[in-house]
């Protein structure tokens, strides 16, 4: 799992330069908290990550929701060990549409990559060539995350950041912080 924010953004945040500060361990640890936190409250992975043969169970519907969204590309699909082309792909989604539906009870295997990327992978001259690809991590989500560390950062004299403690400061971030709950729940994985 990846990091929903950078130093130099929670610095920026907090501080007004992107700089680092004698806090840069601990903010660290709060920036890797707030990732994980939020991606559990997402109820799914975020950040971009290849999938090799990941399985699924065909159900005779014309729709396969994958476990990484948005999908940025697929590689492979094969249903019952026979390789498969005629699906579409709803990359904001992540989902594989296919006219006739995925056959009912089918091993379904998928090698694809999903989720955000982070940060801006840049382009390379080559030989061969490749193109930059932008980062598409919603600023809205990378903001909601610099919040949580700036709420339990600003929070540290009424609260100590140990084992003990970070469960209580948690639940009180998603009580008294709206706003950032708001945003969260707009990526929220629904169970179908």
């Amino acid at each position: 799992m990846g990091a929903l924010t950078t130093i130099s953004a929670v610095n920026l945040h907090l501080f007004g330069a992107t700089t680092g500060t004698s806090d840069d361990a601990l903010l660290t640890q709060l920036i890797n908290q707030a990732s994980d936190d939020i991606a559990g409250r997402c109820n799914r992975t975020l950040t971009r990550e290849t999938r090799t043969a990941e399985k699924y169970t065909g159900d005779g519907g014309t729709k396969l929701y994958l476990d990484l969204y948005p999908v940025f590309s697929v590689a492979a699909v094969t249903v019952d060990g026979e390789a498969v082309t005629d699906y579409t792909i709803i990359a904001k989604a992540g989902m594989l549409e296919r006219e006739n539906g995925w056959d009912y009870d089918a091993e379904i295997l998928v090698t694809y990559t999903g989720g955000y990327l982070l940060t801006t992978i840049p382009a390379v001259t080559g030989p061969p060539a490749v193109a930059e690809i932008p980062r598409d991590l919603p600023h809205n989500l990378e903001y909601a995350a610099i919040l949580w560390v700036a709420g339990a950062y600003n929070s540290r004299g009424s609260e100590h950041l140990s084992d003990e403690a970070i469960g209580p400061l948690k639940s009180v971030f998603w009580a008294e912080q709206p706003a950032i709950k708001a945003v969260v729940d707009k990526y929220r994985r629904i169970n179908i």
